[in-house]
C-alpha cells in the first residue's frame, strides 16, 4: 500500500522485470530422523528444477539436507546455508536477505522464490512457494492508492530503511515455519519409532517365551 501512495518512487527492490533467470531459496533441515519432511519439500523443488527450462533457474539451499539431495543431482547451487542453529536465527535472516537483495539488485537474478514447508498443526504441514523479490511479487505499486499518506522526511529515506527490515521480516517468518514443521515432523517420527520398537521387543519377547517353555 505505503508503495502505491509513493506513486514517483523507483525502488530497486520493487522493480518487475522480464524474468530470465530464477533464484529458488529452499528451507530443509541439517539432519534427519524427521520422517518425510525433507523428502517431500524435496521432491517439489526438484519437479519445479526439471520443469524450468534449461539455465533459467538456480537454488539457494538453507539446510545440510538439501545441499546434499540437490547437489547430488548435479542442480545448480549458488550457496548453501547449513550449521542451523537449534532456534530460527535472525542472524541468519540478515546474512541471506543481504545475499538474496544483492543477487537481485546487481541484475544477476531476475526473481527470487521462497519455498519451505508451512506449519498448520503437529498432524499437518503443506509445502509452500511465494515470491520473495521483488518485494510484492512485482505488482505492490499498481495494488495500492495515494490516499492522502503523508511520507517523513521522503519515501526514499523510509523504504530504503524500511524494506531490508520487510525482507528479512518475511524470510525470518518463513525459517521460523519450517522449523516449527520440522519439529512436528521429527515428534511424530520418533513417536511411531518408539511405538514399532516397542511392539517388536513385544514380539520378540512372546517369541523367546515359547520357545523356552517348548525347551
Amino acid at each position: 500500500n505505503l508503495a502505491g501512495a509513493a506513486a514517483d518512487l523507483e525502488h530497486p527492490l520493487f522493480k518487475a522485470r522480464e524474468v530470465k533467470k530464477t533464484v529458488l531459496v529452499v528451507v530443509t533441515s541439517d539432519r534427519g530422523f524427521a520422517g518425510a519432511y525433507n523428502s517431500t519439500l524435496l521432491r517439489v523443488a526438484e519437479q519445479r528444477l526439471r520443469t524450468a527450462a534449461p539455465g533459467s533457474m538456480a537454488v539457494v539451499v538453507v539446510g545440510r539436507k538439501g545441499r546434499d539431495y540437490l547437489k547430488r543431482r548435479g542442480y545448480p547451487v549458488l550457496s548453501a546455508h547449513t550449521d542451523l542453529p537449534s532456534e530460527a536465527s535472525l542472524d541468519l535472516a540478515r546474512t541471506l536477505t543481504r545475499e538474496l537483495i544483492e543477487r537481485f539488485t546487481n541484475g544477476e537474478v531476475d526473481r527470487v522464490e521462497l519455498m519451505y514447508t508451512h506449519f498448520v498443526s503437529a498432524m499437518t504441514r503443506r509445502t509452500q512457494t511465494e515470491v520473495f523479490l521483488p518485494a510484492g511479487g512485482g505488482t505492490a505499486k499498481s495494488g495500492g492508492a495515494d490516499r492522502g499518506t503523508i511520507f517523513e522526511p521522503d519515501p526514499e529515506t523510509i523504504f530504503a530503511e524500511l524494506l531490508p527490515r520487510y525482507t528479512t521480516a518475511k524470510l525470518y517468518a518463513a525459517m521460523a515455519d519450517a522449523l516449527a514443521s520440522e519439529h512436528a515432523a521429527r515428534m511424530i517420527a520418533m513417536g511411531a519409532a518408539r511405538k514399532n520398537a516397542g511392539e517388536l521387543v513385544d514380539s520378540l519377547t512372546l517369541t523367546r517365551n515359547r520357545l523356552r517353555q517348548a525347551a
